[in-house]
């Protein structure tokens, strides 16, 4: 089987080339970068769980990196848990799976929202997430709670990007 170009000019050939070798580099850049991105999801996942850790001990005023948030997540985050609409805890939800914007999709009787409790030093914290609409798009964070008084201790708001 041959393939046949018929030309008016001689440019012909040279132009089905261009197009030839075009095609093959496009084909060969896109499944590197398919490849490339699939081999690198479970990282990306993870660095999504580290940062969602981050920003929980932000909202508790503890400044943490990458490299030692998990270490104070454990070390601050006494547990865990999901509550439905009526605030009663939900046991087969993980509450660090939830996402938040996925949730206020949902009709309001069938929404979950995660909590964590949380410990520093003398004093006793609730940490849920917030998320509303902002002036150029989604902003949403984490805000504490004191446990005894249900007073505000802390809000950090962040821009949505994902």
């Amino acid at each position: 089987m041959s393939i046949t170009v018929k030309c008016i000019d001689h440019e012909c050939p040279k132009q089905f080339l261009y197009f030839l070798y075009s095609t093959l580099v496009v084909l060969i850049v896109a499944t590197g970068l398919a490849i490339v991105s699939t081999a690198l999801q479970p990282a990306q996942v993870r660095n999504v769980e580290v940062e969602k850790k981050q920003n929980i001990l932000t909202s508790l005023r503890v400044q943490s990196d990458r490299t030692t948030a998990e270490k104070l997540y454990d070390e601050y985050i006494t547990s865990s848990y999901t509550l439905n609409v009526k605030g009663e805890k939900v046991s087969d939800i993980d509450p660090f799976a939830i996402n938040l914007r996925e949730e206020m999709k949902k009709e309001p009787g069938k929404r979950n929202l995660p909590a964590f409790e949380a410990t520093k030093g003398d004093s006793s914290f609730i940490v849920i997430p917030v998320y509303g609409k902002g002036l150029w798009g989604p902003i949403w964070g984490y805000i504490s709670f004191l446990r005894t008084r249900w007073q505000k201790v802390s809000l950090t708001l962040m821009p949505f990007t994902g």
